[in-house]
């Protein structure tokens, strides 16, 4: 990076500002792709453990409720957001991919997604949507309006 001569003062608070808001938006940018992908493993947490039947007495319905009362702790879980979560996971398990990268892969297994042909890059997904857009594209009414998004 070459530093240009800056000249007045007026220039140099120009400057700046304009680093400030450039690193701003980078924090912003991965403070979201972390929170997606965490609200994404989430979802992936809640569908193996009612695949697996681990604690029957909270199964179904109650389940979600049991979590959210438990979890309070933890900032964006709610009963009805752990439903997004799950239904996150369940829409794009091809974000295997970027977690898996992020992630150690230890005791993980390849996850493959059944309509390959419709599949969403989970790399633009995660790096160009917040995860507010992805809770819009869930309410898709079908697959390929879901998953043939042109992210720009």
């Amino acid at each position: 990076m070459e530093v240009q001569p800056l000249g007045s003062l007026d220039n140099l608070v120009s400057v700046l500002d304009e680093t400030n808001s450039y690193f701003r938006r980078q924090v912003q940018k991965q403070v979201n792709v972390a929170l997606t992908l965490r609200n994404w493993l989430f979802g992936l947490y809640i569908v193996e453990y009612e695949l697996n039947g681990l604690d029957r007495a909270t199964y179904g319905k109650q389940l979600f409720k049991e979590i959210a009362k438990r979890s309070k702790h933890i900032k964006g879980i709610s009963e009805s957001n752990l439903y997004i979560y799950k239904q996150f996971y369940q829409t794009y398990p091809q974000i295997f991919q970027t977690v898996s990268g992020k992630l150690e892969k230890e005791n993980k297994q390849t996850i493959q997604s059944v309509t390959e042909q419709f599949k969403t890059d989970p790399n633009l997904l995660i790096n160009r949507l917040s995860f507010s857009h992805i809770i819009e594209l869930l309410k898709g009414d079908n697959l390929i309006k879901r998953t043939l998004i042109k992210i720009v």
